[in-house]
């Protein structure tokens, strides 16, 4: 049986939480709001909480009796980045409010020349006018 085709596979992908795109964290966060760039440094932050629980998780034993198998470990994954996520939204560990403050703080830079440039226009038409 074709494993795309089985029902099970269908409902997973559907419940598989979307991993963030490494261009959320990479490209210019000019011109996003205040509450968007939040959202990135908390999605970050939850990449790196999951990252980290994983490895925590590897050598956590399973229950014998009703716990292990091959249903644990591909459901596994899916819990850390739950909990993951979960951790980053309530405050995480401070890493999303590092990261949101050193966003904003690059989003002013690349607005502060904007401005100075519209600023040496408008001096420049004064002079001329």
């Amino acid at each position: 049986m074709d494993i795309k085709n089985a029902p099970f596979a269908s409902q997973l992908a559907q419940t598989t939480p979307k991993l963030p795109n490494i261009d959320d964290f990479t490209k210019p966060s000019a011109g996003k709001t205040s509450d968007e760039v939040r959202e990135v440094a908390e999605k970050f932050e939850s990449v790196f909480l999951s990252q980290m629980m994983q490895h925590m998780m590897t050598d956590i034993e399973t229950d014998g009796l009703f716990g292990g198998g091959h249903g644990e470990k591909m459901f596994r994954s899916l819990l850390v980045e739950e909990y993951a996520t979960s951790t980053a939204k309530r405050g995480g560990v401070g890493i999303a409010d590092a990261v949101y403050r050193e966003l904003m703080r690059q989003q002013e830079m690349q607005q502060a020349p904007q401005t100075s440039e519209i600023e040496e226009k408008a001096d420049e038409q004064r002079h001329l006018g």
